[in-house]
């Protein structure tokens, strides 16, 4: 039941060729347990663990806001792949609370869009906002921009004036009016960042730049001037033009 030291070399395995023999059988075992654990492991980062809305047109349709939103699965490892296409408005695409809302209807109409358990999106709700809460007037929808609570989204509309139009977002996706519409630059985007601790707003207008004060409510208050050293353009004379500040 053993082998001398002459054939061996002093192996304590060859030493005991039944325990060579196990040790024989139960490696591919544990090779495929291995095998089966980074297999799980792979499927596993494969997996999505969120979702991301990316929204795409035409180059030649006649409603630039109309197009199609793609839904990716996004993974643990960081991959994505697309896994439905939703027809509907895609300018200022956003997603809060819950839910993804786009502008469509040429610029005039905010869309509510509830993520389904794959993934894809189902509008359940729009409002015109143009033509219920600015009269009528020759403005778009430019951005959509939520405050750092995600319960308040803020509508801004251009051309050729600015405003920014406050709603609350209801447990269902819908939007409520806050009541009071705030007007800003003629020249601004109507594109908000929110100071860190949520008390402040700042707008792009032109070469400067508009701040707001954000009330209890989340409704906005101002302009006011905001004074900031303007960089100098390198490619001309002049500063450069303003574009968001960004908070994190």
């Amino acid at each position: 039941s053993w082998v001398s030291r002459d054939t061996d070399l002093g192996s304590p395995i060859m030493r005991h060729p039944i325990a060579f023999k196990l040790f024989l059988r139960v490696l591919p075992i544990a090779v495929l347990l291995c095998n089966l654990a980074a297999l799980a492991q792979l499927r596993a980062n494969a997996q999505p663990v969120s979702y991301a809305y990316v929204g795409s047109s035409g180059p030649a349709q006649a409603d630039p806001t109309a197009g199609v939103i793609t839904a990716f699965a996004v993974a643990a490892d960081g991959s994505a792949q697309p896994t439905s296409h939703t027809a509907g408005g895609i300018g200022a695409l956003t997603a809060v609370s819950g839910y993804v809302f786009g502008v469509g209807a040429t610029g005039t109409t905010v869309n509510t869009y509830t993520p389904q358990s794959d993934g894809s999106l189902r509008r359940t709700s729009a409002v015109n906002v143009i033509q219920k809460y600015l009269q009528g007037q020759d403005e778009y929808v430019a951005n959509l921009n939520p405050d750092r609570t995600g319960k308040v989204l803020n509508v801004g509309a251009v051309w050729p004036n600015s405003d920014f139009v406050p709603f609350t977002i209801q447990s269902d996706g819908s939007l409520s009016y806050l009541g009071t519409t705030i007007g800003g630059c003629g020249k601004s985007q109507a594109l908000l960042a929110f100071s860190p601790d949520n008390r402040w707003a700042y707008d792009a207008c032109s070469y400067s730049y508009n701040k707001y004060g954000r009330e209890g409510n989340g409704v906005l208050d101002g302009p006011y001037d905001f004074q900031i050293a303007q960089p100098t353009s390198p490619l001309g004379n002049g500063p450069c033009q303003a574009v968001l500040l960004s908070g994190s």
